[in-house]
């Protein structure tokens, strides 16, 4: 995964960021109920995908928090798009 990070004008510490990736992901299908997609084949595929989000960084702590969305297609049987993912992160910051 690739990001290219943006400001925000008129929103200090606040950027957007975009970006492309590629993966490869490995299933072992045991039909566990717990997931909310479809119950995939096991096996490996490749896939293809981005991510969009936001990003702060707090001024006056070394906290930085970001919360973003990575839809993806995935090649391969009963495999397609997955706009399910997404990610929320608090992380420390170094100067």
């Amino acid at each position: 995964m690739y990001q290219f990070h943006y400001n925000i004008k008129g929103a200090e510490g606040l950027k957007w960021y975009i970006g492309p990736e590629a993966h490869i992901a490995v299933y072992n299908n045991h039909k566990n109920e717990r997931f909310y997609f479809k119950n995939w084949d096991s096996g490996t595929y490749l896939g293809v995908g981005g991510v969009i989000g936001f990003d702060y960084k707090f001024s006056e702590m070394p906290i930085n928090i970001s919360l973003d969305w990575q839809p993806s297609f995935e090649f391969g049987n009963d495999h397609g798009f997955i706009g399910a993912w997404g990610g929320f992160a608090v992380r420390y910051t170094f100067n």
